[in-house]
């Protein structure tokens, strides 16, 4: 790692810290190549050096015509409900075809589409028949089973106190030394990317604001709710890992638009809570419908109305109302595959970020047909070509430090 004048700089390098404005904001992030429209932004912005990783210079992907054709019939069927004419999917497609090409040239394999495929061999049985199953049924069922963690509601509680301290609200949530370990791990992480650590949660709910901190809490309280489903259904490492994916690229763009960062990435964490609640109560029409998908290159959510007759997304909203958390977020998830015209910007950065998620191939199992990109987003979010790309970037780094705070 070397530090290098802004003179010296030349397109190819890549680096080896994030470049931050004084208030702390992130910039250009660590591992982004630079292109000569980044050089330009320093100047502008009065960056003096940057550090360069000097053993990553230059680097284009070398792979071989042969190589990069098989990676584009791989690629190309599992976007085959979007269309090529729209910019931003095609900006999308390449993306993902020049990641899959890294992690290809690092020794990925293409799979086999059935590979990770749950196997139905009949010992899956449903809680209900399909003719008699609707999802208000199901989450009755699921909130019979399972309550929302009352230390969620408590740490509300003493926010709307105006007589409790960030000390009082530290003791809360400090009852709970799990959630208190994640949410001091998420602080400290390139989340928030702060220059000194953060040792104690009343100190975290000075620097990010006591409603931030309930927000994040609510997040991994519920990912605690759904940690005890069987592997043989759903593999719930590829799940989470899909679902921190989308709550990254929902933060990142909800930054971009000067939104609460911390709302949007626990609405794409729990965007697909849904599916969880099938696996639990209807694990054979949950996997009639994920073999659907795969057999007929379909996107899951449309495999799910075929088979099932209603999506996740609608289970997921009816979940979180039940478990009166707040409507924003249920409505949030309700809209992440979401076919009409979406009006507010707020209402579509999930879906966009779900898209991304399932592009970029984070996750190796589960969900792997991208879903339609809806009509609306490229004008409501209006992404070029070289921001996009610095987003992916600097999504793909984030998320590996993320799952960190998870597992």
């Amino acid at each position: 790692m070397d530090k290098i004048a802004l003179k010296d700089l030349k397109p190819g390098m890549q680096l080896a810290t994030d470049v931050k404005a004084e208030d702390g904001q992130i910039i250009l992030p660590k591992g982004l190549t630079l292109t000569e429209n980044h050089i330009q932004e320093l100047k502008k912005i009065g960056i003096a050096s940057v550090y360069i990783d000097k053993g990553k210079q230059n680097t284009k992907i070398k792979i071989s015509a042969t190589d990069l054709d098989k990676l584009k019939q791989y690629l190309s069927p599992l976007f085959a409900s979007n269309d090529f004419g729209e910019p931003l999917v095609r900006n999308i497609f390449y993306l993902s075809l020049a990641h899959l090409a890294q992690k290809y040239l690092n020794g990925w394999k293409i799979p086999d589409k059935r590979q990770h495929l749950p196997v139905e061999d009949g010992s899956f049985k449903d809680a209900f028949y399909k003719d008699e199953i609707n999802f208000s049924l199901l989450v009755q069922k699921e909130v019979e089973l399972v309550s929302f963690p009352d230390i969620y509601f408590k740490i509300v509680e003493a926010i709307k106190d105006p007589n409790k301290s960030a000390a009082d609200i530290a003791k809360i949530v400090s009852k709970d030394p799990s959630l208190s370990a994640k949410l001091l791990k998420l602080v400290n992480s390139p989340f928030y990317g702060l220059s000194q650590k953060v040792e104690t949660i009343s100190r975290a709910i000075t620097i990010i604001g006591a409603n931030e901190l309930s927000t994040l809490a609510l997040g991994i309280a519920a990912v605690n709710v759904f940690k005890d489903i069987p592997e043989q259904l759903i593999d719930m490492k590829s799940f989470w890992l899909h679902s921190i994916a989308v709550g990254v690229f929902a933060k990142l763009l909800a930054q971009r638009s000067h939104l609460e960062q911390e709302k949007y990435f626990v609405a794409g964490l729990l965007h697909d809570i849904g599916r969880l609640v099938l696996f639990k109560h209807i694990p054979r029409l949950a996997t009639e419908a994920l073999l659907f998908s795969y057999a007929n290159l379909i996107p899951l959510v449309e495999a799910e109305r075929e088979v099932i007759g209603f999506d996740h997304a609608l289970v997921g909203n009816s979940l979180i109302q039940a478990w009166n958390l707040p409507e924003s977020l249920g409505q949030t998830i309700k809209l992440h595959h979401f076919p009409g015209k979406f009006v507010q910007l707020s209402d579509a950065i999930v879906h966009l970020a779900d898209f991304l998620a399932i592009a970029m191939h984070i996750s190796p199992k589960g969900s792997i047909v991208v879903p339609q990109l809806n009509k609306s987003i490229p004008k409501l979010i209006n992404l070029s070509k070289e921001e996009l790309k610095v987003l992916v970037n600097k999504a793909l780094l984030e998320i590996e430090d993320t799952i960190r705070v998870f597992v």
